[in-house]
């Protein structure tokens, strides 16, 4: 019984880490594929702050690009 735990207990956690490496890959590179052009307007449209540009403009941006690389995290159900 203990064997079968510690035994499930390391496949859930494997699973976490693949899990969870994949998806911060799949965030990163959508970060990286906004263009660098939302830059520029966050100067036009008078947002100063870099937070303001990442949560108004990049962000979105980005949340668009994730849809299809973290849809292949659940492919298999």
């Amino acid at each position: 019984m203990v064997h079968e735990a510690y035994g499930f207990s390391l496949a859930v956690l494997t699973f976490a880490i693949v899990f969870g490496a994949f998806a911060a890959n799949v965030l990163y590179c959508a970060m990286r594929a906004v263009p660098r052009g939302a830059d520029r307007n966050r100067q036009a449209y008078g947002q100063c702050r870099r937070g303001q540009t990442f949560w108004r403009i990049r962000w979105p941006q980005m949340w668009v690009l994730r849809w299809p690389g973290l849809g292949n995290l659940w492919d298999w159900c």
